[in-house]
Parts: C-alpha cells; sequence; structure tokens
C-alpha cells in the first residue's frame, strides 16, 4: 500500500482507513496557506502538498486512529474486568454467608451434645 490511507492504516495497525477530517483539513489549510503567499503554479502546490510536514501531519493522524482504536479496547477490557469484579464478589458473599450459616449450625450441634 501506498500514500496517506496506506501510512494510516500501517501506523494504527487497525482495518485500513481514509484519513482523518483532522489530517485533511490540515492539507486543506496548508494548500490555502500556499495560494495566499502567491504560489500560482501546479508544480509549487506539489511540491507544498508533498512537503515533509504532510508526512508529519499524515503520522500524527495515524496516530491519533490508534490512541482511539487502543482506547475502545481498553474500555471493553475495563468493562469486563468490573464486570467480573461483580460477579466474583457476589459469588463470594454467598459462599461466605453459606459457610456462616454451616458454622452456626455446627456450633449449635456441638453445643447440643456437649450439654
Amino acid at each position: 500500500q501506498g500514500g496517506l490511507a496506506g501510512d494510516i492504516a500501517l501506523a494504527s495497525k487497525a482495518p485500513p482507513t481514509f484519513p482523518s477530517s483532522d489530517a485533511m483539513k490540515s492539507v486543506a489549510a496548508l494548500l490555502l496557506l500556499a495560494a495566499a503567499v502567491g504560489l500560482s503554479s501546479a508544480d509549487d502546490v506539489n511540491v507544498v502538498a508533498n512537503h515533509p510536514i504532510e508526512k508529519v501531519i499524515a503520522m500524527l493522524g495515524g496516530l491519533k486512529l490508534k490512541v482511539e482504536f487502543e482506547a475502545k479496547r481498553e474500555a471493553l477490557l475495563y468493562e469486563k474486568y468490573q464486570k467480573w469484579c461483580a460477579d466474583s464478589t457476589k459469588t463470594l458473599s454467598k459462599a461466605i454467608q453459606d459457610e456462616e450459616e454451616t458454622i452456626g449450625m455446627l456450633e449449635s450441634e456441638r453445643s447440643a451434645k456437649s450439654g
């Protein structure tokens, strides 16, 4: 893969996506700035479009996608962890209650036999 979309997909290790709207806005702003400065020929605009800053913008866009993907993944894992904690607490509380009842019954039996 090549180009901006390929760079973003490789950087994020997520399914291939199109460039983020922020990256596109940055490129558009860069092109508008170039036009305002007075770059009039197509070659001049092409030089600006292939400027190293565009690569940085693409890299930042890829990093943004990666962070968003990781954040969603972490949120899902945390949600699963919270459910596990709640389930474990409920299970352990029930087991403790059952054992306390068993202890009470055994103490009653012991008192009855020794008394």
